[in-house]
C-alpha cells in the first residue's frame, strides 16, 4: 500500500493496523478491491471484491485470493489463506510444468514445451479454464467469525453467522450460523436450532447496521433470549422505519489510484 492510498481510505473511514508495506492490494499484481466503510484492514495480500462495513481482517500472514466478498460485522482472525492453486491429481504430475504454466527460465523445460505444444496447449487451456471459473470464487458471509490459521478452498461459501475454528481446513461450503473445525473441517454443531437460523437470515439485521441492534440484549443467547432478540430486532426495523445500510463505499484501483463510490 502506498501513502496516497492510506491517506484516501483513512479520510473515508477505513482503519489500519499495519504499516503501510504489510498491506497489498491483489497477489502477484495489483487489484481493485472495494471496501465499504468502516472497516478496518490488517497486514495481508488481499484479493477480494468486495469487503462489508464494520469487518476486520488480516494480520500475520494473511493472504486472501479468489474472494467474491465478505460481508458485514465478520471478525477474521490472522494468517488466513484462501483460493491457493490447486495441482492436479491423476494427471502424470501433479507438477505446474504439466499444466503449461512454469517458466521457461529452466532451459529443459523451455526446450520440453517447445517439443510439445499441443499437449503442453491443451493442458494450459484446461489450467486456464478450471482457474478461471467464476464458481471457484470464496464467499464470507455476514457476522461470520473465522479463527487464525485458517484455510479455505477456492468455491466455498461460508454461510452468514457461521464460526471456523483455528487452525481448520475448509473444503465445503459451511452452513449459517454452524460452528466447524478440523482438517478438513466438519460441523461440530448448530449454534441456533433450525427454526431460530432461518428467522436470523430472515430478518437480516446486518441489512440495516447498528440501528437495528439499539437497545437489545448483546450477551451470550439461549433459545429464550434469542426470540426475544429478533422480537426487538423486529420492532426496531419496522416501528422505526428501519431503512437498509446505505455505507460509503471506497475502492482501490489496478493502477493504485482511489476513488469513491457512493
Amino acid at each position: 500500500m502506498i501513502k496516497a492510498q492510506r491517506d484516501f481510505l483513512e479520510s473515508h473511514g477505513v482503519t489500519f493496523s499495519a504499516r503501510n508495506d504489510e498491506l497489498h492490494f491483489g497477489v502477484g499484481r495489483n487489484m481493485r478491491v472495494e471496501m465499504e466503510c468502516p472497516c478496518e484492514l490488517r497486514a495481508g495480500r488481499y484479493d477480494v471484491q468486495r469487503i462489508g462495513a464494520f469487518t476486520y481482517l488480516g494480520g500475520g500472514e494473511t493472504i486472501l485470493r479468489r474472494v467474491g466478498g465478505i460481508g458485514r460485522f465478520t471478525a477474521i482472525g490472522p494468517n488466513l489463506q484462501t483460493g491457493a492453486p490447486e495441482h492436479r491429481v491423476g494427471a502424470i504430475s501433479p507438477h505446474p510444468i504439466f499444466e503449461g504454466t512454469w517458466s521457461r527460465r529452466w532451459p529443459e523445460v523451455a526446450a520440453f514445451y517447445d517439443q510439445n505444444p499441443e499437449s503442453v496447449g491443451r493442458a494450459r487451456a484446461a489450467y486456464d479454464r478450471e482457474e478461471g471459473d467464476q464458481d471457484k470464487l470464496i464467499t464470507i458471509g455476514h457476522s461470520v467469525w473465522i479463527g487464525g490459521r485458517v484455510t479455505i478452498r477456492s468455491g466455498v461459501t461460508i454461510g452468514n453467522g457461521a464460526v471456523v475454528a483455528a487452525g481448520s481446513v475448509v473444503t465445503r461450503d459451511v452452513p449459517p450460523y454452524t460452528v466447524v473445525g478440523g482438517v478438513p473441517a466438519k460441523v461440530i454443531r448448530k449454534i441456533f436450532p433450525d427454526e431460530l437460523i432461518e428467522a436470523f437470515q430472515r430478518i437480516a439485521w446486518w441489512d440495516y447496521g447498528l440501528p437495528a441492534l439499539q437497545g437489545v440484549e448483546l450477551r451470550k443467547l439461549d433459545v429464550n433470549s434469542a426470540e426475544t432478540l429478533l422480537r426487538d430486532i423486529g420492532h426496531n426495523i419496522h416501528e422505526k422505519e428501519l431503512r437498509p445500510l446505505d455505507p460509503k463505499i471506497v475502492a482501490v484501483l489496478e493502477d493504485n489510484t482511489c476513488e469513491e463510490l457512493t
